[in-house]
């Protein structure tokens, strides 16, 4: 059986004209069996060439992972900029969610995580809180809500996880649901019950702090690439 080749978004360095990503995500999926790329957004900047560019990777790739990094524009969900958000990289922001839409109209699997989920849920409809103090470098518990397939995928209905992130889902899209919940209320996880496969986690699973964390780990990572496996079409 050939390995999938998923598709991952990187973080950009303005300040010092550099593209990049945490060898842990690519490891991550290495481990799970599949192959990976970094997609760069393009030079060109206009919505015409973002569009395109976006439209070509969604056809090649057989599943996509949206990773970490800056925070998302607020402009994008209706709002001014808090004095408490962070660095924005807009081109960024506007070549993901265009990505994302492409990919969803092919119905090929997605997975999010931290900026990832956020990104995922603004591109969708939904908005942020800007920021929220207590959630960066810590460890808390979250709880599932309802039914939901990363629930049933991971076992439990209540687990720990990490937290480096200061923005969450405020207003959850319209075509998403909520998989899980700190015990402050952030949501932790999204899922879309219309959609074939997508995931998105406010924690990082491919920082494995633990034992126990590993194993969750290796579920959903296990299971993005079955998924994107099913499907695989490798171009030569």
């Amino acid at each position: 059986m050939k390995r999938p080749i998923i598709a991952l978004t990187p973080q950009y360095d303005e300040q010092n004209n550099k593209m990049s990503s945490p060898r842990r995500y690519t490891r991550a999926l290495e481990e799970a069996g599949a192959y990976c790329v970094i997609l760069p957004s393009p030079c060109d900047e206009s919505a015409q060439s973002m569009l395109a560019a976006a439209e070509y990777y969604a056809s090649r790739f057989d599943g996509f992972l949206f990773t970490g990094g800056d925070d998302i524009d607020p402009a994008l969900f209706g709002e001014e900029v808090d004095p408490k958000c962070g660095f924005i990289t807009r081109y960024r922001d506007d070549f993901e969610s265009a990505l994302l839409h492409c990919v969803m109209k092919l119905g090929k699997p997605v997975l999010g995580i931290c900026r990832g989920i956020q990104l995922i849920n603004v591109a969708l409809g939904g908005s942020l809180y800007q920021h929220q103090e207590g959630h960066s470098g810590t460890f808390h518990y979250i709880n599932a809500e309802g039914e939901s397939p990363a629930a049933a995928l991971l076992g439990q209905t209540r687990l720990e996880t990490n937290s480096y992130h200061h923005q969450s889902v405020k207003r959850c899209a319209d075509t998403l649901r909520i998989a899980f919940r700190a015990d402050d209320g952030t949501a932790e996880a999204l899922w879309a019950p219309d959609y074939p496969y997508l995931l998105a986690t406010q924690w990082h699973p491919e920082i494995m702090n633990n034992d126990v964390m590993r194993g969750y780990s290796e579920k959903i990572f296990g299971d993005f690439v079955s998924e994107c496996g099913k499907s695989v079409q490798h171009i030569g």
